[in-house]
């Protein structure tokens, strides 16, 4: 309802894609909780789904019900690579990073030119709330929702931990994610709304899924970037990576992520290309410390297809320097005027 008073007249476009998975098993139900949290967020949410199999998108809509009838569609043209030998533990293949943007950017140019639209992307497991939603806009409608990224950490929540959790409601889940959940680092990012226009189309063909994607992006985003960590909520559900092909006793997301931590194809991959994108070429990944939210505003002098200047902005709750007021007021909502926009400076 906040949404809709404040941004009646924009059209939110989701793009994800669908990790592989039996009806019924963990990895669905956290998709299917996901995607329900974009859906609730607001009434003009559309979201865009990346799969292989029109058979798994269809199936997939139907365990939404209701809640997606004429709001949830196929985003086409995406390529999938594959990584590792089929049919071994650990394969995958592997939605390309740059289709799904352009396929997105492409779908926004066709709908209505009556309305203003706000892009975004995220991964299939992440919770995003209404908070999420106004704050794009809001910064869209600054930039003519052309060129802009807004983006911030996670918050690692093990709902299994909770019994009951798949009762609660989202302002619920929003307040579990603060008091008993905890903020990953500043690599781990996964979600962002951005405009038309904000990533270069020739950018390197990472994948989705592995570590990187979203740090390239952060990185080499156009115009007005703005790190909301400290006063917006996103829920990751935190969960194993025996799925991907890693031991079932591997640590929990966010703690010693083994998809980041150990080699293996997709991660290998979306390293290389990046690395081949820089100059002088094979230069390290980790020596420049690219893509962080730490330096979401440094200008990196060895990304020459990066444009320059934009202005980088940081939100935090007013008059608070660290998470104390999130922690103690987790309920509250986005509210431009209990904001402050602060340059960022590295």
């Amino acid at each position: 309802e906040s949404v809709a008073q404040a941004y009646g007249d924009v059209e939110f476009l989701v793009a994800t894609s669908l990790v592989p998975s039996t009806t019924g098993s963990e990895s669905e139900r956290r998709q299917l909780k996901a995607v329900q949290s974009w859906l609730s967020a607001s009434p003009s949410v559309q979201v865009f789904i990346a799969a292989e199999s029109p058979t798994h998108l269809e199936a997939f809509k139907e365990g939404l019900g209701d809640a997606s009838a004429g709001r949830v569609h196929s985003l086409p043209d995406v390529e999938f690579l594959a990584f590792g030998d089929e049919g071994q533990p650990g394969f995958a293949r592997l939605p390309v990073v740059p289709d799904m943007v352009v396929s997105l950017e492409r779908i926004a140019e066709k709908r209505d030119w009556g309305r203003k639209r706000v892009l975004v992307y995220s991964n299939s497991d992440i919770l995003l709330y209404n908070d999420f939603i106004l704050a794009a806009a809001f910064v869209g409608s600054r930039c003519n929702f052309r060129e802009f990224f807004v983006t911030g950490k996670r918050w690692e929540l093990d709902m299994d931990a909770f019994q009951g959790s798949d009762s609660w409601d989202w302002l619920t889940m929003r307040h579990q994610s603060v008091v008993h959940g905890r903020p990953t680092d500043m690599w781990h990012i996964d979600y962002f709304a951005f405009g038309p226009g904000t990533f270069d189309r020739g950018m390197p063909r990472v994948v989705a899924g592995r570590p990187r994607f979203d740090n390239f992006l952060v990185a080499n985003a156009r115009g007005i970037r703005v790190d909301s960590s400290l006063a917006l909520i996103a829920t990751h559900q935190a969960h194993t990576y025996h799925h991907v092909g890693f031991s079932e006793g591997s640590s929990l997301s966010g703690d010693t992520n083994p998809v980041l931590s150990q080699e293996n194809p997709g991660k290998t991959h979306n390293e290389r290309l990046i690395r081949e994108s820089t100059e002088p070429p094979n230069s390290s990944w980790v020596s420049y410390k690219l893509g962080t939210l730490t330096n979401i505003c440094l200008k990196l002098k060895y990304f020459p297809q990066r444009p320059k200047g934009g202005l980088c902005l940081e939100w935090r709750l007013c008059g608070e320097q660290n998470l104390t007021t999130m922690q103690q007021r987790p309920n509250v909502h986005f509210d431009e005027e209990a904001l402050c926009t602060q340059p960022v400076t590295n």
